[in-house]
Parts: C-alpha cells; structure tokens; sequence
C-alpha cells in the first residue's frame, strides 16, 4: 500500500459553514496541512478517495449523520482516524461511534490543546496502522509466492524431470488412491505396463540422447493417446505404466492397442537416419470384488507384460488370458471378456 507522500500531516474538517478559527490556526500553527470541507454527499466521497491523515467530524447537527460519515470512511480503502466533535453523547452514543471506528469524541466546548492533543494521537494511530497494513499485504505477498513455490516443489517431486509424466512414486500413490476407490464404489480399473523394446540397443547404436528422445517422443504419444481422466507415469527406465479408472476391458485393451500401434507407426530419426521402435504392454484389470491389494494389479500387468515380451514383443497381453495378442479377432471378443 503507498503511503501518503507529503511530509506534513493532512487534517480534513468537515464543518458546519463557519468553522473555528482559533482550532484552524492552532493546527497551521503545528505543522498541519488543513483543509475545511462542508458535510455534503460530495466531500463525503472526496474523503474517502483521498488519502488525509485526519478527519475532524463535527456531529453538533446529527450523530446519525456522523454514523454514516464513518462508516462510510470505514469502508475505504485508505480509512483517516476520525475525531468527533461534539456535545457529550450518551453512554450508548458513544460506544456506537467507537464501534463504527472513531478514534476520539472531543467534547465541546474544548480547548485547542485538547484538540492538538487529540489530533497527534490520531496521526500516531493511523501511521501504525498504515504500517501494519504494509506488513500484512508484504505478509500476504510472501504467503502467495511461497504456496506458489511449494506448489511448484511439489509438482517436480512428483514428476519424472525427462519426459515430465509422473514419477513411479507419485504413480503408486494415485493408484493405492484409485484402488481405495473401486473397492469402496464397485468401480473398474485398469492398469497399463508398457516397456519400450529392444530399448539397450538403441542407445548402445544411437547414443543415450536418442535413447531419451525416444523416451520422450514415447511419452508424448502416451499423453496424446490416453484420456486426460488417466493416470500416465514413467515407472522405471524405459517403462510406462498407466492407469485408467471407470472403463471396461474392451477400452483399456483398445487403448493399449492404440499406444501399441501409434508407436510401431512413428517414425524415429538419429543421425539422419530412420529407425522403428515398438513396444510390449501387459494389462491387468480389477472390478472392485474385494479381497486384492494394488500391488497385486501391479504384479499381474507386469506377468502379462513379461508375456508379450516372451512372444514376440510388439504385443499387448492381458493378465489371466494367456496367449492374447493383437489381432482383429481379439479386439472384436475383448470387450466381451470378464
């Protein structure tokens, strides 16, 4: 918040047509800038777009008037201390004016050293609490830009720095979490382990540059191809796995098979040159009965996906139906499968 640049305090008087003379000259005479204003709806508005240091409110015509006048300061965003002036208000009047945000009631008739007394405290009262405003929107700043960076810290301990999917342990934890869920609604799960083939062999030809491009090109496709609903992660090396909640049998293989073929068809350049790269998946699927662990599911996908590997590779295996591979056939009787 900007504070007030002037090096002299500012002291609005909101007054009937004649003000007082001997308070006007006691305030110039201490160093105060003074400005005398009549009542109006207007002034009323000036005052709380302005940034004054003091408003001298005189209530002799009506304290509901008054009420108004401070709230209505109150409000603002730069609110001045208020000193009403006044006759002596009943007990009651005067905790209202204390409440709606007054500072002082001088009383009237009061000496100027009262007044001037008055007024320094109220100066005193705003500059500490302009301060304190000050520190608690710094507060607020610094509260913001450390959320923000305790978000980002979170968003890179959970993500794999290579391909930017989620790591293996940020995978776990969604899938435990998934779990939970299905067991406790009946929903379908489906979990995806998808390990590039022949993997060493492109790095140990291409260099490990093209052995992280195709990783990363890998990733991209996962990303393109599964519903923004999924869960995509890099589990480990050159291993993908994805998880894919509320979705039938029939889905979750298609979507394999998609992956599947999306890879076989990219075309992968190193050193000017074209080269192929496939991969193998394993899927295994859970409905919620009851009775398994995640690590189970886990455990299936990665048989099944040691499967495609063991007949052929460039395969997708299903968990519990052996020898399933990719074929017209088997996407026509998959979704059928339980």
């Amino acid at each position: 918040m900007t504070q007030v640049q002037h090096s002299l305090p500012q002291i609005l008087i909101v007054t009937p047509p004649e003000p007082d003379a001997s308070l006007l000259a006691g305030l110039v005479a201490s160093g105060y800038r003074v400005r005398v204003i009549e009542g109006t709806e207007h002034a009323l508005r000036q005052v709380c777009q302005e940034a004054c240091d003091v408003v001298l409110l005189d209530c002799n015509r009506s304290a509901d008037e008054a009420m108004r006048w401070l709230n209505r300061i109150q409000d603002s965003r730069r609110p001045a201390s208020v000193i009403v002036i006044g006759a002596r208000p009943s007990p009651e009047e005067a905790i209202r004016f204390l409440r709606a945000g007054a500072f002082d009631f001088v009383i009237q008739p009061a000496s100027v050293e009262r007044l001037l007394e008055a007024v320094a405290q109220a100066i005193e009262n705003r500059r500490a609490f302009m301060q304190i405003m000050s520190l608690s929107e710094q507060l607020q700043s610094a509260n913001k830009r450390l959320r923000a960076q305790m978000h980002d810290l979170k968003r890179l301990a959970a993500t794999d720095s290579l391909t930017n999917l989620l790591n293996r342990r940020a995978f776990t934890s969604a899938l435990c979490r998934e779990f939970g869920k299905a067991d406790r609604y009946g929903h379908s799960l489906g979990l995806l382990l998808i390990d590039i083939d022949h993997f060493k062999r492109i790095n140990d030809r291409f260099g490990h540059l093209a052995g992280d491009s195709v990783l990363r090109q890998v990733s991209g496709h996962l990303g393109q191809t599964m519903r923004t609903v999924d869960v995509v992660a890099r589990f480990g090396g050159e291993e993908f796995a994805v998880l894919v909640s509320g979705a039938g049998s029939g889905h979750v293989f298609g979507a394999a098979e998609r992956i599947r073929t999306t890879v076989f068809e990219q075309s992968f350049l190193s050193e000017c040159r074209d080269y192929r790269v496939t991969v193998s998946i394993g899927i295994a699927q859970y409905q919620g009965e009851g009775g398994r662990l995640s690590e189970d599911l886990i455990r299936d996908a990665d048989v099944a996906l040691y499967r495609a590997k063991a007949n052929g590779r460039n395969r997708v295996e299903v968990a519990g139906f052996a020898g399933m591979a990719r074929s017209p056939l088997l996407q026509t009787l998959q979704p059928t499968m339980q």
